[in-house]
């Protein structure tokens, strides 16, 4: 079986396509597929949402993939995934534990936009969609000074972000194309299939199994699935 995902890190391999490499199950398929074959050892469920965006609800295969980097290091971010419907806050927990922030130091979030300008995430509440968050954008923590300035209010720090050169070269979304900048535009989730209900059905902010392996010494069987709640 070739492996539609690492392992190790849950991260799906690009450019995925429905129907041919996977495909859409409701969670009860899934279950039974695994009491009939069983799981490998120690293989953690890929999990993935059906979230609820603006006039439908579509299950999110890719994530949005941002880089983070700290103010003061911007040469060497490192790469964070997040549903759509996460709060801004799980991106800014994320860096403070990445970059091991002091529990008692106050920070806050900056966002570089496509055309280099930095823009501070004020709202923690708001989720990664609504802050118009996409993946390969850059996400730059500051901490506050010990004498209680900001490093923003020295403007030459945040121009200084990082290098123009980096561009991101992750999977584009399984409509085929990839985000840029600071949009809206979705691109990289699946619609539920229609024969599989609407509304309430699909089990908004779920979070589902995404691949299955069954193996045994005689020959290998593997299947790998998407689910989403029925």
């Amino acid at each position: 079986l070739l492996s539609l995902a690492d392992v190790a890190t849950c991260r799906l391999k690009e450019r995925l396509v429905e129907s041919e490499e996977y495909v859409l199950v409701p969670e009860g398929v899934w279950q039974k597929l695994v009491s009939w074959y069983g799981i490998e050892h120690d293989q953690p469920p890929i999990e993935r949402r059906v979230v609820e965006l603006p006039s439908t609800q579509k299950v999110e295969v890719y994530l949005v993939e941002l880089f983070l980097c700290q103010h003061n290091d911007l040469e060497n971010p490192v790469t964070a995934q997040f549903s759509r419907v996460d709060a801004v806050d799980a991106v800014l927990k994320e860096a403070r534990q990445q970059f091991a922030v002091a529990a008692q130091a106050e920070t806050q979030l900056w966002v570089k936009n496509a055309d280099g300008s930095c823009e501070r995430l004020r709202n923690l509440q708001a989720t990664v969609l609504d802050a118009c968050l996409s993946s390969g954008q850059v996400v730059i923590m500051e901490t506050r000074n010990k004498d209680g300035t900001w490093p923003s209010s020295r403007p030459h720090l945040m121009k200084n972000a990082v290098d123009e050169e980096t561009t991101y070269h992750g999977q584009p979304g399984v409509c085929g194309l990839t985000n840029f900048g600071n949009t809206c535009f979705m691109n990289s989730a699946l619609q539920v299939p229609d024969g599989e209900g609407r509304g309430g059905q699909c089990g908004a902010q779920r979070r589902l199994p995404l691949q299955f392996w069954g193996c045994s010494q005689e020959g290998s069987v593997g299947w790998d699935f998407l689910t989403f709640a029925g």
